[in-house]
């Protein structure tokens, strides 16, 4: 009789400290959750500021315009800059 006692005392502490872990664990998962949906959401804005962004950065459009209005030329000369170290090529860049 005193086993069985101690037995189903041992089963009801391991029972009511398991609950308290779920209940625990279960209150992790929804705020994970709810985290994953705000980094979606955030994803989201995200693509479409940079969907917009690109959408009004057309370079080539840019480009264009600003040849046909004659404020824009093309460089006979583009110097590139160089790396420390780096020696000198014929044309002086």
């Amino acid at each position: 009789m005193k086993t069985f006692v101690v037995g189903l005392v041992i089963t009801l502490v391991v029972f009511g400290v398991n609950k308290n872990y779920l209940s625990r664990i279960e209150k992790l998962e929804g705020q994970v959750k709810f985290e994953k949906k705000q980094v979606e959401i955030c994803n989201k804005q995200l693509r479409k500021q940079m969907m917009s962004y690109y959408n009004k950065s057309n370079f080539k459009k840019i480009e264009l315009e600003m040849l046909d209005k004659g404020k824009m030329e093309h460089s006979k000369e583009i110097r590139y800059f160089k790396l420390e170290g780096e020696k000198e090529d014929v044309e002086g860049n």
